[in-house]
């Protein structure tokens, strides 16, 4: 009996036969193959199920109209339902060219993208640079596209922009002069006062220096905006803004030097007194000159009486604070009489100090 079912096929009534007819129930109709059965298998209700040769089903036309026709059913459910896309074509080179364009010009860009109120997921924006702003004048569905198409225009509008780097030649009388050192001698002849600070910038290749003194309040002199090719150009020309306005303000001569100051002596007599020794620069105007020369910032004094009982004897070193590479303490004095004594005892180690760092620039 085994054999013989081995070589069978019992057609079933359930939906899972794959040539039942509940599986096209509208085509393709199943009907028994032309060949007569071999055997019947008898059921408990019903009419006895017909048992043929599988060869023989398989060959029958019905079967191999059956097999060979491809489904009925929906294949296209997958495709219901397309990709929609969020953003046109787009490329970075335009936005990389763009930066290299304000970098040649020495401009800083500043995009402002903001979310469009009217149209969900929209975005619009806007684009300074130099004195030209350029507005999309539609919104565009990502952020990267409104970059992209703000970078775009602003290339042409940047080739035709003028180069704003100023070049040495342009400004002599910055060159001619050290102002740097004129403030700073200013500076250091009056020590009551803040010194005057600087402020670089950079944009692209270009360099810019603001300075601001005590003596005048509001906007520095230079600007971020005035561009040199050069961070010592562009010093140099916030340092000569700044003395021309002590000059002007009488806190300087005509010539830029410090004014003498006048003290009384003795009976009303008035007597002009150079600070320092008569014929002689002072230890601190030195450190005033060689921090020009060497392009360096003014050390700090910190000076301070530590014993109580001694309130006129100090200690203390000079500290060039604003000079990462000069971190260590110049210039240490111990129990000298007075502050200013103190003050011009450290200046002469700091003048040996700097001394030395000339030389080991080449003498410059």
């Amino acid at each position: 009996m085994s054999d013989l079912l081995s070589s069978l096929l019992i057609p079933k009534t359930s939906h899972e036969s794959f040539h039942s007819a509940s599986s096209h129930p509208s085509t393709h109709p199943v009907s028994p193959p032309s060949p007569t059965p071999q055997h019947t298998l008898p059921t408990a209700h019903g009419p006895p199920l017909h048992l043929y040769d599988v060869s023989t089903f398989l060959s029958a036309p019905t079967t191999t109209s059956l097999l060979s026709t491809p489904p009925t059913t929906a294949t296209t459910a997958t495709n219901a339902h397309l990709p929609v896309p969020l953003s046109g074509p787009y490329s970075a080179a335009s936005v990389s060219r763009f930066y290299e364009l304000c970098q040649d010009k020495g401009l800083t860009p500043l995009f402002t993208i903001t979310a469009d109120p009217l149209r969900p997921q929209h975005f619009a924006g806007s684009l300074a640079v130099g004195p030209a702003t350029l507005v999309l004048d539609a919104s565009q569905p990502s952020k990267k596209e409104a970059r992209q198409l703000l970078a775009e225009r602003g290339c042409a509008l940047v080739r035709a922009m003028a180069p704003r780097v100023a070049r040495a030649d342009h400004d002599p009388p910055a060159q001619a002069e050290n102002w740097v050192g004129k403030l700073l001698e200013f500076s250091a002849l009056n020590p009551d006062q803040p010194a005057p600070t600087f402020t670089d910038f950079a944009s692209g290749n270009a360099f810019a220096c603001e300075c601001r003194v005590v003596q005048r309040e509001g906007a520095p002199f230079g600007g971020a905006d005035v561009l040199f090719a050069s961070k010592k150009a562009a010093k140099a020309h916030a340092a000569r803004e700044a003395v021309q306005f002590l000059i002007r303000s009488g806190e300087l001569e005509a010539d830029g030097s410090v004014r003498k100051k006048r003290k009384k002596v003795g009976g009303g007599a008035v007597r002009a007194e150079e600070e320092g020794r008569q014929g002689e620069k002072s230890w601190g105007e030195r450190v005033v000159d060689l921090c020009a020369t060497l392009n360096l910032h003014l050390p700090t004094y910190r000076l301070a009486a530590n014993d109580p009982i001694a309130p006129n004897i100090y200690s203390g070193a000079a500290h060039f604070e604003s000079e990462p590479l000069l971190r260590a303490p110049v210039g240490e004095v111990r129990n000298v009489f007075g502050r200013k004594n103190a003050r011009e005892e450290c200046a002469r180690g700091v003048v040996a100090f700097l001394e030395g760092v000339r030389r080991g620039r080449g003498g410059e």
